[in-house]
């Protein structure tokens, strides 16, 4: 699919550097890139990290809940990329968009590598490099023993899978995100108001949006 290039934001039109790059064509309209380059992080853009909306179990994304403003504001921080920007609806539980934010993030992975260890285990099984335990074993007519052995490679894939889902983002890294409730102040109108008029640029910057 063709991509859209924005145009840039003035902020960074207003930047002599960014305006001779972008007469130069060094950046051929990519916004990322400009913003990577421009040294003038604005504070009202801001981020916060996946490892924070994942540790609060959903209560960041909650609207029953509620939250002093130095829950939420202060564990944002200005920055000049965003990873995803995070639309979602209030009706929604918490839980319900922390996973759905999960299943974005960490299904694919979880699930390739969660198969990857049940193919060794099953391959490791079948040549005799990984001894199966014996559960049980009953004996059938003319004395033939049948053991019960319990193979490796579903539960050890399951498990693998599980792990790798809840807690991915120890494994594959934070993402940093746009969420309006830590992004934006709840309380200060000045910085509010910033905040608000800063979504344009905000959705320039970030690389992909998730609803949630």
């Amino acid at each position: 699919a063709a991509r859209v290039c924005p145009a840039p934001p003035p902020s960074v039109l207003a930047e002599p550097s960014m305006a001779a790059a972008i007469a130069e064509g060094e950046f051929h309209g990519d916004i990322h890139a400009m913003a990577r380059m421009d040294g003038v992080v604005r504070e009202d853009i801001r981020a916060v990290e996946s490892t924070h909306i994942f540790a609060q179990k959903g209560k960041l994304m909650d609207c029953s809940t509620a939250l002093a403003v130095y829950d939420s504001y202060d564990l944002s921080f200005a920055t000049r990329v965003i990873q995803l920007f995070l639309s979602h609806s209030w009706i929604t539980d918490g839980w319900l968009k922390v996973l759905g934010l999960r299943y974005y993030l960490y299904f694919v992975p979880a699930m390739l590598t969660g198969s990857l260890v049940s193919m060794a285990c099953t391959w490791a099984e079948f040549y005799g490099l990984l001894k199966m335990p014996i559960l049980g074993h009953c004996t059938i007519s003319e004395g033939s023993l049948v053991e019960f052995n319990l193979s490796y490679s579903w539960w050890l894939g399951a498990i693998v899978f599980g792990l790798l889902f809840f807690f991915g983002e120890h494994v594959f890294g934070c993402k940093s995100c746009f969420l309006d409730r830590c992004c934006i102040h709840q309380d200060n109108i000045e910085l509010k108001e910033k905040g608000i008029k800063a979504l344009g640029d905000t959705l320039r910057l970030s690389d992909k949006m998730v609803i949630l």
